[in-house]
């Protein structure tokens, strides 16, 4: 700026006030013909909004003599307004169907006008589109078509297959054995006869006179004589059945029960655990879309606000308001609006199909999202931290665990006690050379190792010390479940807090982007400040659209940590 210096005569006094005075003319005229310009070229701009869906916020950027006026109407009120309706155009080419923004509500007003908007964003509602998938809906499939969760149901199937199998141990068991058997040789008593007995005998009892006829005869016969009697037929059935029931096992059955029990509820805890892990896994996939979809929606409104900044300055190019090379930043500034949407429709596309494995569909399915799950805080963190020590399935695994080395104690000593058992037989043996075919029997028998050489007294030190540490780990779990519930109550209260931050600087940047914008276009502010504005907008909307997700993924991790997701 040059110095000015006052003359000291008169006349030249004289001179220089009448030069101030009309250079001071010539500025207002200067000011006057470029607002003039401007809203000659205005008249004939159009108003731009983003696409808007599900209450999600719709961006108008309006031309100079829109911003002029304060009694611009709201989107809602344009609705009904056919002069200023015919000003404002949907932005093509977004899916209209996926988005969701959770950008800051706008502030009420009253104002009215027949044209014009207010300045950058407000939000309207769409009535009558179709409703997507909810989060209730999400988690039901995710978990009916999770395979670890089949996997698992079978294993406690099978586990309480074996609980059964444990209990039955005290139950009667009946044996029945048939069989067929057929011999090449059969089998027969020998027996042997002493005649010369018989020969003397015989003697004796015959009348006197006769036996020294007979002599000759008997003497001829043999001394020795054997006969073979069959005993059983060549080829028999034989059939036997028994019945035995215990009467003491030593405490082997109460033993097998409580372990097979334990590794049941083992199994049902752990089923517990990765159920928790399916519904977060879900849950954050399913919000991770919603993400991508309302960051998607900032970049649009972004893409809309270089579009107008762009069409600002080549409109004050050609009037000679402005260089070159803003034109080019603005058209640089458009460009990159441009990738950072192409950017997020990409990061969008990838999380539909991460969410789309989840739930085992195709994964390039339209995915259609509806939110209407709560996001209310969880607040009494003690109470929190007990309930989770109760639900948490890591602790109920490590509690059966425990309780599975306590029964394998005492069924060592089951080892070293008496076993005792009553039996009943039947059998019957097809044999004609048999008088009685079948035979019925009764018994009581004990069985005892009253000294094993010190195995059972070795196995139940190694159960009881397994026991022992079992619920030294359970005390670390408690301790650990409980920190990890105070961590993500305090994540949980950092980004509620955010939210309301964020909320508020989403409102100081609309309001800022409003004052340079107008400021631009009236040749107080240079292109910079506008851009700078715009971006910090756009930061500004995407800080609160983060802050959002985060404080409801924070919610329901803080939910999962508990165990009551």
């Amino acid at each position: 700026m040059q110095r000015m210096i006052r003359p000291k005569n008169e006349q030249n006094q004289a001179w220089f006030s009448v030069k101030i005075n009309v250079d001071s003319a010539l500025s207002r005229m200067k000011v006057a013909l470029c607002f003039g310009v401007l809203c000659a070229a205005s008249l004939n701009s159009n108003v731009t909004f983003a696409k808007s869906p599900n209450y999600v916020r719709l961006s108008a950027y309006s031309s100079a003599i829109e911003r002029e006026s304060d009694d611009a109407p709201s989107p809602a009120n344009v609705a009904d307004d056919a002069p200023s309706q015919s000003l404002f155009q949907i932005l093509p080419d977004y899916p209209e169907s996926q988005v969701r923004n959770f950008a800051a509500p706008p502030k009420e007003s009253n104002r009215k006008s027949s044209r014009g908007s207010e300045i950058f964003s407000k939000e309207s509602v769409v009535p009558n589109l179709p409703k997507g998938e909810t989060l209730t809906q999400a988690i039901q499939i995710a978990v009916e078509q999770s395979r670890t969760q089949r996997a698992l149901a079978l294993r406690r199937g099978a586990s309480q297959s074996t609980a059964d199998a444990a209990r039955s141990l005290k139950n009667p068991k009946i044996n029945t054995t048939t069989t067929y058997v057929g011999m090449l040789n059969q089998p027969k008593a020998k027996t042997e006869i002493d005649l010369a007995g018989a020969v003397s005998s015989i003697s004796d009892s015959l009348i006197p006179g006769s036996s020294e006829a007979l002599a000759p005869i008997l003497d001829q016969l043999p001394h020795d004589y054997q006969i073979a009697t069959p005993v059983l037929d060549r080829n028999f059935v034989a059939t036997a059945t028994s019945v035995t029931v215990p009467i003491y096992l030593g405490g082997r059955v109460e033993a097998l029960t409580q372990e097979a029990e334990a590794l049941a509820q083992a199994v049902e805890a752990g089923e517990e655990v990765d159920l928790q892990k399916v519904k977060l896994e879900t849950i954050e996939a399913f919000y991770l879309v919603l993400r991508m979809q309302s960051l998607r929606q900032v970049a649009v409104e972004a893409i809309g606000a270089a579009q107008s900044h762009l069409a600002d300055s080549e409109r004050m190019e050609n009037v000679g308001l402005l260089t070159r090379n803003v034109v080019l930043a603005a058209r640089v500034a458009y460009s990159e609006a441009k990738q950072a949407e192409l950017r997020i429709a990409t990061a969008q596309s990838m999380a539909e199909t991460a969410y789309n494995r989840i739930l085992w569909r195709p994964l390039d399915a339209p995915v259609v999202l509806l939110d209407d799950h709560s996001n209310d805080p969880l607040e009494d963190v003690d109470a929190l931290m007990n309930a989770a020590v109760s639900n948490r399935g890591e602790i109920k695994i490590l509690s059966a665990e425990g309780r599975v080395f306590q029964a394998q104690a005492k069924l060592a000593r089951a080892d070293v006690k008496p076993q005792v058992a009553a039996v009943g037989a039947y059998s019957y043996i097809e044999n004609s050379h048999m008088t009685g075919n079948s035979n019925a029997t009764a018994a009581v028998g004990v069985t005892w190792t009253p000294f094993d050489g010190g195995t059972s007294r070795a196995r139940q030190q190694a159960a009881r010390q397994n026991a022992m540490a079992a619920a030294r780990m359970r005390e670390e779990a408690e301790s650990n479940v409980r920190m990890q519930v105070r961590q993500a109550w305090l994540l949980q209260k950092e980004a509620h807090e955010r939210v309301e931050i964020a909320q508020v600087a989403v409102e100081q940047a609309e309001e800022n982007f409003r004052v340079a914008t107008r400021g631009f276009q009236e040749g107080t502010l240079n292109h910079t400040e506008a851009l700078d504005a715009a971006t910090m907008l756009t930061a500004a909307k995407s800080s609160y659209t983060n802050a959002q997700y985060d404080a409801i993924l924070a919610t329901e991790r803080l939910k999962s940590a508990v165990g009551t997701l």
